[in-house]
């Protein structure tokens, strides 16, 4: 990549970035791709560790490609939208072309070393890949806000997501995949961590009186607050919100 995408949000089309890849060589092509399409999956690649569609493909010349029409932050990976760097790896996905690999090769906090050879090549490219295991993991929540409530205390709410419900197929819910719904709240103050708590539901009401232990305890003013979904092969990435107690 020879062009680092501003970061943006993942909900609308990013109409206003764009992003310039240096292909390996000229011979290789990108397409454009319709909406409908987009919706289908297409144009599906990994930049950095963003996974990123793209509407548009224009040639620039010297194996050079414009990307433009971008949806960003795919498949969970928004977080990753703030930390690219120039020269980093873009890999276009293409379904028929994805090899399955068994779970049991892939145990987090491991590492694979992976071998491919092309067509016509003498010898073949190796790499090594640490497994992190984020495939497996929970989407980090969204739509999370606190409310105060009278009395003192206050009302945390969020939405969780899953990695079996993309389409919400229902308009109701998200299928859990999970063995069971379970979502960890932590408090902290520059950086220490103050309250854990543990929930089966989206929601958590943190009373008033929890409100005041925590400021006895030294802990008044802004505080962060984190909601992860702890899902069956651990907790996923976090929603953060700050408030002040």
């Amino acid at each position: 990549m020879t062009s680092v995408p501003a970061a943006r949000g993942g909900h609308l089309y990013d109409i206003g970035g764009t992003l310039v890849v240096q292909m390996l060589n000229s011979a290789m092509t990108l397409v454009n791709a319709t909406d409908l399409q987009l919706s289908q999956g297409s144009n599906l690649a990994l930049v950095g560790e963003e996974l990123i569609q793209f509407g548009l493909a224009t040639p620039l010349g010297g194996g050079q490609w414009r990307l433009d029409r971008l949806l960003r932050g795919r498949r969970g990976t928004e977080a990753a939208m703030a930390a690219h760097v120039t020269g980093e790896r873009f890999v276009l996905l293409e379904q028929l072309r994805l090899f399955s690999v068994p779970s049991t090769w892939l145990s987090p906090g491991g590492s694979r070393d992976i071998s491919a050879i092309g067509i016509g090549d003498l010898t073949p490219v190796s790499a090594n890949s640490a497994i992190t295991g984020k495939a497996v993991l929970p989407l980090a929540p969204v739509h999370a806000k606190a409310r105060a409530v009278a009395g003192g205390g206050w009302r945390i709410d969020w939405v969780r997501r899953s990695r079996a419900g993309w389409r919400w197929n229902d308009g109701t819910d998200a299928p859990l995949a999970e063995e069971q719904e379970l979502y960890r709240l932590e408090w902290s103050d520059s950086g220490g961590i103050f309250r854990t708590v543990e929930v089966s539901s989206p929601g958590h009401d943190y009373l008033a009186a929890s409100v005041t232990a925590d400021i006895l305890s030294g802990h008044a003013g802004a505080v962060d607050l984190t909601v992860r979904q702890i899902g069956t092969y651990g907790p996923g990435a976090a929603a953060v919100l700050s408030i002040t107690i």
